[in-house]
């Protein structure tokens, strides 16, 4: 195993976060963080440390305050960039008051964002790419911090920042996503995971090939957009105004902060789903959807 090696990563507060590492972490690191600026060196006390298990040297373990038991086992140096990630948002968001880590892609289409918070499989991934093949600036496929937009020079009104994370796509690619979308993906992706069969189902994209916005990019909120895909029907497109209400418990359940107890938090999405025009998304083409979406939401 090699000489362990300090890493430090971009933080919005300007004090780096230091990671302490026995794996060579800067090759993944480009891969699966391409726009969260990091250095290796420093003498700071870690924030985050990964550890190699005993003489296994495919195995490690990650050790902060934000994982479960403070720890977790993992089997790469490639997986230990994968689960770095919650621990490196939860740094950034203890030091940077009245910010929460959403489970949400965003796209800047004009002055703002459009917000799509939901599960996985919503189709909130895929959305964020299709526009930013439309010309929207590209902002997160999964993770987004929001607040109330005094971080960074904000003017107070509801905004995200970007984390900086490489997209990936799940495959196949669904054709109702369209042939161009099918053809850009398959033209910049790099293949992440395969099945026990050797068939790709996991693919990262390049996020220098849509002008993805860096770690730290502040913008103003526009717009909460809920999608839901439907299967089988790709003719399906319904956008319509969704209840304040609803759109703060759909908030809520992809919310997550260290930095925040439970009734600060019910307040902040609150404010956020009253602040912004929300809309719920039924659609069966993510192509036409994204269309849709780049229009004037109102219209």
């Amino acid at each position: 195993m090699s000489a362990r090696r300090a890493y430090r990563f971009a933080a919005l507060d300007d004090a780096w976060i230091r990671v302490d590492s026995d794996a060579a972490l800067e090759p993944f690191q480009r891969r699966f963080l391409a726009l969260w600026p990091m250095v290796e060196g420093g003498d700071a006390p870690a924030d985050i440390v990964v550890e190699a298990i005993g003489d296994d040297i495919d195995a490690y373990l990650l050790r902060h305050p934000a994982l479960p038991d403070g720890a977790l086992r993992v089997s790469s140096a490639e997986e230990a960039v994968n689960q770095i990630v919650p621990p490196l948002v939860a740094e950034v968001i203890e030091r940077a008051a009245r910010l929460v880590s959403l489970h949400a892609a965003a796209a800047r289409v004009g002055d703002g964002l459009i917000v799509l918070p939901g599960d996985s499989m919503s189709g909130k991934s895929t959305l964020s790419l299709q526009l930013a093949l439309r010309g929207a600036r590209f902002v997160g496929d999964d993770r987004l911090l929001v607040g109330d937009g005094t971080t960074r020079g904000g003017d107070g009104g509801p905004a995200g920042v970007a984390l900086g994370l490489t997209p990936r796509v799940r495959l196949p690619i669904h054709p109702a996503a369209g042939a161009d979308y099918i053809a850009f993906i398959e033209r910049h992706m790099a293949v992440e995971h395969r099945d026990d069969d050797g068939v790709a189902t996991i693919a990262t994209v390049d996020p220098a090939s849509i002008g993805g916005a860096p770690f730290g990019e502040l913008a103003p909120i526009s717009a909460i957009v809920v999608p839901r895909r439907v299967e089988g029907d790709e003719a399906a497109l319904d956008l319509r105004p969704l209840a304040r209400g609803q759109a703060a418990l759909v908030l809520l359940r992809q919310a997550a902060t260290p930095a925040v107890d439970a009734a600060e938090l019910v307040g902040m999405m609150s404010a956020l789903a009253a602040g912004v025009p929300c809309w719920s998304l039924t659609f069966g083409s993510s192509a036409r959807a994204a269309d849709r979406l780049m229009r004037p939401l109102g219209g």
